[in-house]
């Protein structure tokens, strides 16, 4: 413990008031009373708890960079969220908008065939990846070969043992190569009168094509379980993958 008497002020031998402030005599009017060195006391126990708030003072930081830390955390997590929302958003919708564009040209370009398009009512219209219905293509052109015009589709790929997977797998291989190319395929049916005035039902397949930087296509490539247009079937699906000797 320092010698010397206890911080206070004290009576100088001139008659003056003079102030000990533990190390120091400061000579001036009582009411500007120095403050005691922040760093010394007498009592031990104060001095410990001194030091140690010292200390914690020195080692954390300022309130004011917490709160400007966490606000820019905070804004930084929320771009990130919004940006992948966005994204999702833009794919759903895009997506979405796509589909029913194609659905409502095919009909068109459907109706447009039929002899009373007045009377079109249609029914299962649905919007596949190429890479999930591609199988259709070889399948409707075999029956068109074999002239199985009446037999379902599905049981066509039945009754033609045609691979499902290994036909849409080709059309996956396919666009892989065709970067930002979007291929569809819409089926359907119509019930529609004929030119006797009976209602008949038909099956039909639109093929939707966007190719990066091209225009939206859409085309009715089979109509009654029968290509259109057999020849231009075929120049599609020769990039695509070999078609079975039977198209040949």
């Amino acid at each position: 413990m320092p010698d010397g008497p206890e911080p206070g002020w004290y009576k100088s031998a001139d008659g003056t008031d003079s102030y000990w402030d533990g190390r120091n005599w400061h000579t001036r009017v009582k009411h500007e009373t120095p403050q005691p060195a922040p760093t010394h006391t007498s009592d031990p126990d104060v001095a410990v708890a001194m030091e140690s708030e010292d200390r914690d003072q020195a080692g954390a930081p300022a309130p004011a960079k917490k709160r400007r830390r966490a606000l820019v955390l905070t804004i930084a997590i929320a771009i990130v969220l919004i940006c992948v929302a966005g994204a999702a958003v833009y794919w759903f919708f895009g997506r979405q908008d796509a589909n029913a564009w194609a659905m409502e040209v095919c009909q068109s370009e459907v109706t447009d065939m039929l002899k009373s398009p007045k009377t079109a009512e249609y029914s299962d219209v649905s919007v596949y990846p190429l890479e999930e219905r591609y199988y259709l293509f070889p399948t409707l052109l075999f029956t068109g070969f074999l002239e199985a015009d009446e037999i379902d589709i599905e049981d066509a790929v039945d009754a033609l043992e045609l691979d499902r997977e290994e036909y849409n797998g080709q059309a996956a291989t396919w666009l892989e190569s065709q970067p930002g190319r979007d291929v569809r395929i819409v089926t359907g049916t119509v019930n529609s009168q004929n030119g006797f005035g009976a209602t008949v039902e038909s099956d039909f397949v639109c093929l939707y094509d966007y190719p990066e930087g091209g225009e939206q296509t859409m085309r009715v490539v089979a109509f009654d379980n029968k290509f259109i247009d057999s020849d231009w079937a075929l120049r599609f699906m020769k990039p695509i993958g070999p078609t079975n000797d039977t198209a040949s």
